[in-house]
């Protein structure tokens, strides 16, 4: 999970594409407290700027392998990719 404030809404959506071949789309919301930003001072090495108070958005779409061979318990292969960290304002590349 993300370090951040309290609320994060997850919406999951899973498409079965077969009993043991399934594809999963999820999507967050969170409001994120713990981005400061600091500024190089001359008299002190670090000054804040600012703690950020922002939605950020996450979205993963995976493909499962369900690998389980009894129903009481499930263990999942996957593979996907994923955009987070949407409305952070930064750009890592």
């Amino acid at each position: 999970m993300h370090l951040s404030g309290f609320g994060s809404f997850f919406v999951d959506e899973k498409l079965k594409l077969s009993n043991s071949l399934s594809v999963l789309f999820h999507q967050s919301v969170r409001r994120d407290f713990l981005v400061e930003h600091f500024k190089l001072g001359s008299d002190y090495p670090f000054i804040s700027e600012g703690v950020e108070k922002r939605n950020i958005y996450d979205f993963y779409s995976l493909i499962l392998y369900d690998m389980s061979k009894n129903r009481k318990s499930r263990l999942y292969l996957s593979m996907g990719f994923g955009y987070s960290g949407i409305n952070t304002a930064h750009k890592v590349i």
